[in-house]
């Protein structure tokens, strides 16, 4: 048995027999091709399967995959699948070259047959996050929320690794990478200090401030990633504008009313300080946020000291230290949504209940990923986690 899941086959060539990208032989093969992008591979012999070939009754299942762009013979005729055929199963799949599609047809089983590929993917292999090069879907790309409707779980990940949501708007896109994670408008803070002087040029007041990028984060309906200036590194950002009962970003906690990433530059150098005054983020329901390589500190409310979510929370690369909640969840006081804590430190953290995460409800995920829980205190239960009727894997 053999399994390509969430994997780019691109560029490379047979240059005398079968199978430019993958070549699967005999009646005791069993493959199985899934959520993965197999474009620009070729084979010299004539319709020879430039991107997949199979012979001798070898089994294949392709699903939620892209193929597309793979050429046979020297004069590069379009040849994506060249296979004695697919087995049940095979659906929600773009092919580019109706021609040699193994046999699927447009619009049966959720599969896309006969597009330009040039309208589907980048056709360059180019760095879109994550530690490996993939080809990222085109903007209006029709792959775009086209796969299995039944893949919902929301704390899949894609070819890139944790941080890039595999489902992102209800619906997962084929192949190797989902779109949405790269469409992202870009803020950049330009100061540590904490204010709000309605205009996100770094002209006016002392620059962009942290605030101030969310604040404009949340008047845009698409993904925006806020990043911070190196000239910031190892200066505490420390939230000063108190205030209650709005939820907006304008005082106190960090509201994030649309999808937002914030990406640090490392625990080191990207500190969010609390002031003890009130928790720092507050995350609602529908929407994301991921914190990547920051410091988040000195955060402190009744619940959730550091962060309240009902959202889909991931925490990745990160520091949490020192936050607290004089009722529920040091860290994380969660009701509804996912938590996701990948590769980072909770570390001191206290409150009564949940010295780092409370998390309640069966309609909450929790998924811990190597990461560190430690010297978190509870003055009643869970030192690090109170979870109830919990969906958690650790």
């Amino acid at each position: 048995m053999s399994l390509f899941h969430q994997s780019t086959v691109s560029g490379n060539r047979a240059l005398t027999e079968a199978g430019g990208g993958i070549y699967i032989i005999g009646p005791a093969s069993v493959a199985t091709v899934s959520q993965s992008t197999i474009f620009g591979n070729s084979v010299s012999a004539t319709q020879a399967g430039g991107g997949i070939g199979t012979e001798l009754d070898a089994k294949l299942t392709l699903s939620g995959s892209i193929v597309g762009g793979n050429f046979a013979g020297m004069s590069d005729t379009p040849s994506d699948l060249a296979v004695v055929g697919l087995e049940a199963g095979s659906s929600y799949n773009l092919i580019a070259d109706a021609g040699t599609a193994g046999g699927l047809t447009n619009g049966v089983d959720g599969n896309i047959v006969g597009v330009d590929i040039s309208t589907v993917i980048e056709t360059a292999l180019t760095d879109n996050g994550g530690l490996t090069a993939t080809h990222l879907l085109l903007n209006g790309s029709p792959a775009i929320d086209a796969g299995d409707p039944a893949i919902a779980d929301g704390n899949l990940v894609d070819q890139r690794g944790p941080g890039f949501f595999r489902v992102w708007n209800g619906r997962i896109d084929l192949g190797a990478v989902e779109r949405s994670n790269a469409l992202s408008d870009t803020i950049l803070v330009t100061t540590a200090v904490d204010e709000n002087d309605g205009n996100t040029d770094p002209a006016r007041g002392q620059g962009t401030s942290l605030r101030e990028a969310i604040i404009a984060a949340n008047s845009n309906p698409d993904l925006t990633t806020i990043l911070f200036d190196s000239s910031l590194d190892g200066t505490p950002i420390v939230l000063t504008i108190t205030g209650r009962g709005e939820n907006a970003a304008l005082t106190g906690d960090l509201d994030i009313l649309e999808d937002t990433i914030i990406q640090g530059n490392g625990i080191s150098n990207t500190i969010i300080d609390g002031n003890d005054a009130d928790r720092i983020f507050e995350l609602f329901t529908g929407r994301k946020l991921l914190l990547d390589s920051v410091k988040v500190m000195n955060g402190n409310e009744t619940n959730g000291g550091a962060i309240s979510s009902t959202g889909e929370l991931t925490i990745r690369n990160s520091l949490l230290e020192g936050n607290n909640a004089s009722n529920l969840g040091g860290v994380v006081f969660a009701t509804s949504g996912q938590v996701n804590i990948y590769d980072s430190s909770l570390t001191g953290n206290s409150a009564l209940n949940g010295g780092a995460v409370y998390r309640s409800s069966t309609t909450t995920s929790l998924t811990v990923d190597n990461s560190l829980i430690t010297y978190n205190t509870a003055s009643a239960y869970g030192g690090a986690f109170y979870l109830i009727s919990s969906h958690s894997a650790f």
